[in-house]
């Protein structure tokens, strides 16, 4: 069953230990991240987004990103819009 994890509206360096936390306890699960309450993203977070990414890769696991539309600027701006292909929202 696939998992969903609501972000925060704002996702930031005091919001980074509980997003760890909410994706650390789905891994080996498929997942979704919610990003549509998500008004802004900081570098950290990106970062834990970068390692989500890979581990659900390498695990095998399918994740994705939903309804990131108002972050979609700050994501290509942290490098992830080209190297994720987060266009199309699958990772």
């Amino acid at each position: 069953m696939t998992r969903v994890v609501q972000l925060p509206e704002k996702l930031d360096t005091s919001a980074a230990s509980k997003l760890l936390i909410d994706i650390s306890d789905n891994r080996g699960k498929p997942l979704v991240l919610d990003a549509s309450c998500v008004r802004k993203i900081g570098a950290l977070c990106g970062q834990i987004l970068i390692s989500t990414i890979l581990t659900w890769r390498n695990d095998g696991q399918n994740l994705k990103l939903r309804d990131f539309g108002e972050i979609a600027n700050d994501l290509t701006l942290l490098g992830l819009s080209g190297q994720f292909d987060i266009k199309d929202a699958h990772l």
